[in-house]
């Protein structure tokens, strides 16, 4: 049976000490328009926060911004949960680039949910992949120093 599609408080990252500790671990990897940042969180699921500056644009930009990322979570959480290590994730999206001044020329569209999806599914698989080789690289250091001179 699948997760429900739903954003329930459980999975989301509601405090600054959360956001806090995402950020202090420095694991970030970005794929397309986004940069998303990880850490193991135990909890069996993952939970998402996110991070859109002004400078991505004016509030109905952001927003709209938000409700995508969202919704490509809610797409890919049951495939996100079933991965381990569970993680808290972070995701702040890059600005657009600024669109010509003529209305013929812009070609800036909003992606698709399913877009942010694949890129998220991606940058979540990388993050886990980064944290196994630090775990092993901090183990055969502790293994390399046991053993004396």
């Amino acid at each position: 049976m699948t997760a429900p599609a739903t954003f329930p408080r459980l999975a989301r990252l509601r405090h600054a000490r959360e956001f806090r500790r995402v950020r202090d671990a420095r694991l970030r990897k970005g794929r397309g328009p986004l940069l998303v940042s990880g850490v193991p969180n135990g909890l069996g699921r993952c939970r998402l926060g996110l991070s859109i500056g002004r400078r991505f644009g004016g509030a109905v930009d952001r927003n709209g911004c938000k409700r995508l990322v969202r919704e490509a979570f809610r797409l890919a959480r049951s495939e996100l949960d079933a991965l381990s290590p569970s993680l808290d994730l972070v995701v702040a999206v890059r600005p657009p680039t600024r669109p010509p001044t003529r209305p013929a020329t812009r070609s800036h569209t909003r992606p698709h949910p399913g877009e942010y999806r694949a890129l998220l599914i991606e940058a979540a698989a990388a993050i886990r992949r980064e944290i196994g080789r630090r775990t092993r690289r901090s183990a055969a250091q502790e293994s390399h120093s046991g053993a004396g001179p």
